[in-house]
């Protein structure tokens, strides 16, 4: 799920928001750097979600004022070992976004514990 919209540049909000939905095996054709939900821009909200079951991160981010809140997160990040739950990248101009109020991260998984197993 894909919100995009505002104006960073004046920091006006969308007002767009992705709430009470159910994300789940959301990552069949790109295993990376597609996460559940993508918000792009200013003044967007993902609220109420419930998102598992996922290669990669569950919400990727960019932007301003964004706000992600009450989502129940579980089950992500299972094939990748450099990343997040919620994701941004390296923008240092996305600032004034708040995550709170999330249950997150029951069994998050990770190829880091492998690879070190591995190696020699």
């Amino acid at each position: 799920m894909s919100l995009s919209g505002g104006d960073r540049k004046t920091l006006t909000p969308a007002g767009h928001f992705a709430d009470n939905n159910h994300l789940h095996h959301t990552s069949v054709l790109a295993r990376t750097g597609a996460g559940s939900i993508s918000l792009q821009g200013v003044g967007l909200r993902a609220a109420h979600n419930l998102i598992h079951d996922e290669p990669h991160t569950a919400v990727w981010y960019q932007g301003n004022d964004l706000l992600m809140e009450y989502n129940e997160i579980y089950r992500v990040s299972t094939e990748t070992a450099e990343d997040g739950v919620f994701y941004t990248g390296r923008d240092w101009t996305t600032r004034g976004n708040v995550s709170a109020t999330t249950t997150f991260i029951m069994s998050m998984t990770s190829l880091t514990t492998a690879w070190t197993a591995g190696s020699t």
